[in-house]
């Protein structure tokens, strides 16, 4: 296992720890209960490997493909609460469809971070990142893939992105999304 995957890995169990020495109640909840007030979530898609191709004759459009991925997308909310958990992907295509039909109809704001073979790197993996806006979540079991549409997001980028880039070990985190807020957005 390379460098970064543990990396990410031991991040992550270090926030589980920490939520679960703070005293959080033991009950699962899910984002999409009502009566959580205001809880925010953000969620967190990770993937072997993937590709990001542009959409012809569309600008800032890709289509962002993450394959051998699990169909449970990590979930976490923010301060006080701290809850955490897993959304299984279908869930969680329903919920960002209400999200994309009322307020945030161009998509929801997000990261992605993979890795990529660089020849100017002496073929060693360089990481890249990404800020985006995605909808349309599609999932393969049969494939254990799930496509995005996705729309860069102007004046982020400092470099000129390829029309094509293959990767690995990719995560997508997917900014704040108010379930119980009615599907409102952030």
């Amino acid at each position: 296992m390379k460098l970064i995957p543990k990396l990410i890995l031991l991040m992550l169990g270090i926030f589980m720890l920490g939520t679960a020495s703070a005293g959080i109640p033991s009950t699962q909840v899910s984002p999409t209960e009502k009566n959580q007030g205001d809880t925010e979530y953000l969620f967190i898609q990770t993937a072997k490997i993937g590709n990001m191709q542009k959409v012809p004759n569309q600008n800032n459009t890709y289509v962002i493909t993450l394959r051998e991925t699990d169909p449970w997308i990590t979930y976490f909310s923010n301060v006080p609460k701290r809850i955490t958990g897993f959304m299984h992907i279908d869930d969680f295509s329903r919920l960002l469809a209400a999200e994309t039909k009322t307020k945030y109809k161009a998509g929801l704001n997000s990261g992605i971070i993979a890795l990529i073979n660089s020849e100017a790197n002496n073929s060693r993996e360089k990481m890249v990142r990404y800020v985006l806006s995605i909808k349309d979540p599609q999932y393969d079991p049969d494939t254990q893939s799930v496509t995005f549409t996705a729309h860069i997001v102007p004046g982020i980028q400092k470099n000129a992105i390829p029309s094509n880039i293959n990767f690995i070990h990719a995560s997508l985190f997917i900014d704040s999304i108010c379930a119980s807020c009615g599907a409102e957005g952030f």
